[in-house]
């Protein structure tokens, strides 16, 4: 034994590695699977080797935890943010391009319609390479094309910048969840996937913020129509400090990755122990193919997935359609409504937007505390049971907000002469609403397909990014035909119709995941 801990102490000195005190005395200690079966290991994180290096994710501090989750949801605030921004500066992209309205919408459009796609090919790579190395290379790649949106010289090469930085840099939309799921347990996953979404879905509100007030003040006499390019830079400049958290702050959580890595360490400082891994590595094409297979078949024989994205699509959808109404409802008056507009300019139209943002917090704080009290009591009362109707209850009061609050936005927009706070305070409901209905779907996904539920978001993911991304081209001519009051109005009765989809849910769940060959039963 004195033999082999000199060995060892040489070993670490040619490699730069110095044990300390501790991880001498636990080598000098002979581990039962070394004496029965010769020098054999079997990696894990309790094996005694490198115990500082190599930790249980599942043992993450909360501090750290919580800091590793406020990073994710950092950079997908920014990720969502910058698409909505983008709409408020289009005008002045239009006129130096001299595009139709249409085309001046697309880099937008192609920006939200691929964060879909991404998730297909950036979840495999992160169960491959890791969750570290996936944020680095996605944060980078959004940084970079953005460089290129903001140095374009034509219309095609803004949109095609913008589609490539949508597609490449949404590795935290799709795989964000699950460093919730791999560095926590039990009720702190639940937390930590209320701040991402807060995270996910504040964006959209606050880029219309970004993009008026760089659409007012942004643009310069000297060079009228390059204040646009003003928001790309402000997105380099947000998407690098994200970029420089992910590099020298955010852990990895990935155990397939950790255990690989300390395989190979244990390899390279012991070369006479066999080292084995307890799980067969995975492989990228296998990987993709899973997902692709599995989620196209999700969006075929899963009507609960597909009822699922038709619900978030319809509320989160009133938010994209909100993006062209509010210039009409608050900015100057409308040659075609008179009597509406309240004369505010682009910045100030962003900050009307101010109400929805804080509807949002203010769902995301509700699901954290009291819902999730509620759920928890549920459970218990069921002994542990966790059918996914449990979380209809939510969903229903928080479907019932949301058409209430557009019902209340309708009939408060048709007339100057109500104050414009008014339909601003509906907003605030239609924000904690539409929050509401968000993690409601979020938390039933993943009670009903369980470990599948990675396919079920790429699904919905997709039906969701490619529906909201049009509304936009569409938006501005059904609020000016129709008028705020009665287009909200339609979107009002939708929204009161889809009460029924949270309640058959609760009423026949059980028996529809029955028919369903991928839902968890019971």
């Amino acid at each position: 034994m004195e033999l082999e801990m000199q060995d060892k102490r040489a070993d670490s000195t040619e490699t730069g590695w110095s044990p300390n005190e501790e991880q001498l005395e636990q080598l000098s200690q002979p581990r039962s699977r070394d004496s029965k079966q010769g020098n054999i290991v079997e990696v894990s994180f309790d094996d005694g080797y490198f115990p500082e290096r190599f930790k249980d994710p599942q043992k993450t501090p909360p501090a750290r935890f919580y800091l590793g989750m406020a990073i994710i949801a950092f950079n997908a605030f920014l990720v969502s943010l910058y698409a909505s921004s983008y709409l408020y500066v289009a005008p002045l992209a239009q006129s130096e391009f001299r595009v139709g309205e249409e085309v001046s919408r697309l880099p937008f459009v192609l920006y939200v319609m691929v964060w879909g796609l991404g998730t297909l090919f950036l979840v495999p790579l992160a169960d491959l390479y890791g969750r570290k190395p996936i944020f680095i290379a996605s944060s980078a790649l959004w940084v970079i094309w953005h460089v290129g949106a903001a140095r374009s010289n034509s219309m095609v090469t803004l949109t095609v910048t913008r589609a490539l930085a949508g597609l490449m840099g949404t590795a935290t939309f799709a795989v964000g969840g699950s460093f919730a799921v791999e560095a926590a347990q039990g009720l702190v996953i639940a937390k930590g996937i209320v701040l991402f979404s807060c995270g996910v879905f504040l964006g959209p509100a606050f880029g219309p913020l970004i993009g008026g007030a760089v659409a007012t003040y942004g643009v310069f006499e000297d060079q009228e129509k390059a204040g646009w390019r003003w928001v790309f830079y402000s997105a380099i400049v947000a998407g690098t400090l994200s970029l420089l958290l992910f590099v020298f702050v955010f852990p990895e959580t990935n155990r397939t990755v950790l255990l690989q890595r300390k395989a190979r360490m244990i390899r390279k400082h012991y070369p006479d122990l066999e080292v084995r891994l307890t799980f067969e590595p995975p492989r990228l094409a296998e990987k993709i193919t899973y997902i692709a297979t599995t989620t196209g078949k999700m969006l075929i024989t899963e009507p609960i997935v597909v009822f699922i994205s038709l619900w978030q699509t319809t509320v989160l959808g009133v938010l994209y359609l909100f993006f062209e109404a509010f210039p009409i409802v608050y900015g100057p008056k409308d040659v075609y409504y008179p009597n509406s507009g309240y004369g505010f300019n682009a910045f100030q139209i962003g900050l009307a937007f101010m109400g929805v943002a804080l509807g949002i917090t203010l769902g995301n704080i509700y699901g954290a505390t009291l819902d999730l009290k509620f759920y928890t009591k549920m459970v218990v009362a069921r002994k542990g049971a966790r059918p996914p109707e449990l979380r209809t209850y939510f969903g229903i009061g928080s479907t019932v907000l949301v058409a209430v609050s557009l019902f209340w936005f309708a009939f408060t927009t048709y007339s100057h002469s109500i104050h414009w706070i008014v339909s601003i305070l509906a907003s605030v409901f239609y924000g904690a609403g539409t929050m509401g209905v968000l993690l409601v779907t979020f938390g039933y996904t993943v009670d009903t397909y369980g470990p599948k539920c990675g396919a079920a978001f790429a699904a919905e993911g997709l039906i969701r990014s490619c529906i909201t991304s049009v509304l936009p081209l569409f938006g501005d001519k059904m609020f000016r035909n129709l008028g705020p009051r009665y287009a909200t109005l339609i979107l009002a009765l939708i929204s009161l119709a889809e009460i029924a989809i949270p309640v058959v849910a609760l009423v026949y769940g059980s028996k529809i995941r029955g028919w369903s060959s991928l839902a968890v039963k019971g």
